[in-house]
């Protein structure tokens, strides 16, 4: 004969020791979770976040001091770490790296994932220097990182303001003026560029591959973009003014026929000075506007920029205000 009261008690033994495993397994995984929660706060923690602070001198209660003190802010920081820097800085003992095209930059951002934040002015000095620091000749560069520059200008350097190479880069509102050869090159990588100006005697290249999204800025010499190379290299190119003269077209680009073949690429609605200021077939001429952009005043006054006036704001008469 079965016993069913024997099995009834059983039933209730077999819920209890569930229970209690579900109870145990429940609490195991808790754990587990916990301790993920401690590792992912410390690897955040460890990647940076933190903000090193620049000023010019020491007066201003930063953790860094001048153009040598920009740089070992720089050295010090982390992936995910902002430096912010204010006033006017001179580095006068540039940084070397043979990865770099001209070797010498005021400030290296070597690489990282970082932000480098204004409102501050690098100042090249080229026209004080003497044999052999008189060929410091970038502004601000880097050779791969994810890179975010904000808010700083850049006078003074016997060929770039800004360069980079394999990197991705985001500018906004930096500025450029007196440069001798380029206002700003991007090799490879990723560029994203608003709001900003880029004085006149310097053109500004994007090459080796590139892809280039570039809105509401004003350039200097104009504006190259190769889209020969690279995997597909996309160029957005819109709501620009080109301060160029007859002997520069203000908007090249070179194989202009790409431009139909990938998708996020867009060429229009840009401001040059000549006739000739896009190609003769037409591929990005879209709502060019020819003319003088009429700003107010781009000149550089004194010895070697450091009294100056400029006001790159648009006339009240100027066409690009209604466009």
């Amino acid at each position: 004969m079965i016993n069913i009261n024997k099995h009834r008690r059983k039933i209730p033994e077999i819920y209890a020791i569930s229970l209690i495993f579900l109870t145990l397994t429940l609490v195991f995984l808790l754990l587990i979770l916990q301790q993920l929660q401690r590792n992912i706060t410390y690897r955040s923690k460890a990647a940076g976040g933190k903000t090193l602070t620049v000023c010019a001198d020491a007066t201003g209660g930063c953790q860094y001091v001048g153009g040598v003190g920009l740089q070992q802010a720089v050295d010090a920081a982390q992936n995910g770490d902002i430096v912010q820097v204010s006033g006017t800085l001179t580095n006068r003992t540039p940084t070397v790296d043979t990865a770099i095209k001209f070797e010498k930059c005021m400030v290296n951002l070597r690489g990282k994932d970082i932000t480098i934040r204004g409102p501050a002015k690098l100042y090249g000095e080229n026209g004080s220097y003497t044999t052999p620091n008189w060929d410091m000749v970038i502004g601000v560069c880097s050779n791969g990182g994810n890179i975010t520059v904000e808010n700083i200008q850049v006078m003074q350097t016997l060929r770039q303001g800004f360069y980079f190479q394999n990197a991705n880069v985001i500018l906004k509102g930096v500025s450029t003026n007196d440069i001798d050869n380029i206002n700003a090159e991007f090799i490879g990588g990723n560029v994203a560029m608003s709001n900003s100006i880029f004085g006149g005697g310097a053109i500004t290249l994007v090459r080796g591959g590139a892809s280039a999204r570039m809105i509401n800025n004003t350039m200097g010499m104009g504006l190259s973009v190769d889209l020969c190379g690279g995997s597909n290299p996309s160029a957005y190119v819109v709501n620009n003014i080109f301060l160029v003269d007859q002997a520069n077209p203000g908007l090249t680009v070179k194989c202009s026929e790409n431009i139909k073949l990938n998708p996020n690429s867009k060429i229009a609605f840009n401001m040059t000075g000549v006739k000739d200021g896009c190609s003769a077939s037409g591929e990005y001429c879209e709502g060019m506007l020819f003319g003088d952009p009429k700003i107010i005043n781009s000149t550089i006054y004194g010895d070697i920029g450091w009294s100056y006036a400029i006001n790159w704001d648009l006339q009240p008469d100027s066409p690009a205000l209604t466009a």
